[in-house]
């Protein structure tokens, strides 16, 4: 337990040094997210240019598949981090990737993941397991609306997973809770956005890590995939179900109806909303988890 603290520790006093400087090299290379009206709309709650620099601190994350048996799984991040890298490079022109081919991209990343075996070998949860994890990828892009919201849901399952983990969860959980210390109690705002490369990639590697926890024999794989990623699912599907209601396309974005919109309208103070969401995520997750291996222990 010491050695993960300190790990830990030394990890988070990182990356609240490097958080400036990053910014400022991304302010110099014109790595920002511009405020104002985009393509799909005026939805953006910023009035100066934030800087794009939080996917270095969700790459440990990915760092996690580079292990002997994780392949498919590494394959897979990397496109998701490409396609997350090269929307924000048009967002920072006023430009975006047109939504099918993002699509075809993400659901190529999420068929890599068929040639990881031990997810299969009880059928239905893994393919359940897989499409879970294509949904919760855009689902934690979605979340990314309010600052410390979706770094919040994918640090409540990172600490349920670092209790069943060992050391490797020190450096991904401190530099998560670095970013999220950072960005959150500023009262100018955001030093640094997540991004679509920093919000697709953190749900992609904390859900498909939280199915590499299931055991291979578990029949119940799929429940930590659906209990790490249930805060931004909850929130996407009802945000979907109220956009078609209101009769506007569901991938619009707005300013109305997501959770952290609701909770500000309802002057809850900034840490709150994602402080919610860490303590629902890691229940659910640490609970998933439990179930999952306590059912391939006794053979269910």
């Amino acid at each position: 337990m010491l050695p993960f603290l300190i790990a830990a520790l030394v990890a988070w006093l990182t990356g609240l040094w490097v958080s400036k400087p990053l910014a400022s090299a991304c302010r110099l290379l014109g790595w920002e997210d511009p405020p104002g009206e985009t393509l799909a709309g005026d939805h953006k709650g910023h009035a100066q240019p934030v800087p794009f620099g939080g996917a270095f601190y969700v790459l440990p994350l990915l760092a996690l598949f580079a292990q002997p048996g994780y392949g498919p799984w590494l394959w897979a991040g990397q496109m998701v981090l490409l396609v997350g890298l090269a929307e924000d490079f048009l967002k920072a022109r006023r430009r975006e990737i047109p939504w099918w081919l993002r699509l075809s991209v993400l659901a190529a990343a999420s068929l890599c993941l068929l040639a990881y075996e031990p997810l299969f070998v009880e059928g239905a949860p893994g393919a359940a397991a897989v499409v879970l994890v294509g949904l919760a990828t855009i689902s934690f892009n979605w979340m990314d609306h309010a600052d410390g919201l979706a770094t919040a849901c994918g640090l409540g399952p990172s600490l349920a997973m670092a209790i069943y983990g060992g050391l490797e969860m020190a450096l991904p959980l401190g530099l998560l809770l670095a970013f999220w210390t950072v960005n959150l109690w500023r009262r100018q705002g955001a030093l640094l956005y997540l991004g679509d490369s920093g919000a697709q990639l953190l749900g992609f590697c904390v859900v498909g890590w939280a199915a590499c926890q299931s055991p291979p024999a578990a029949s119940k794989a799929w429940m930590p995939v659906l209990a790490a990623s249930a805060v931004p699912l909850f929130d996407s599907i009802r945000v979907v179900v109220l956009r078609l209601r209101a009769g506007q396309a569901p991938w619009k974005p707005d300013r109305q109806r997501h959770f952290g919109h609701w909770a500000a309208a309802r002057g809850w103070p900034r840490p709150y909303a994602p402080l919610v969401a860490i303590l629902i995520s890691f229940a659910l997750t640490l609970l998933a988890i439990n179930i999952a291996k306590k059912g391939a222990l006794s053979g269910l």
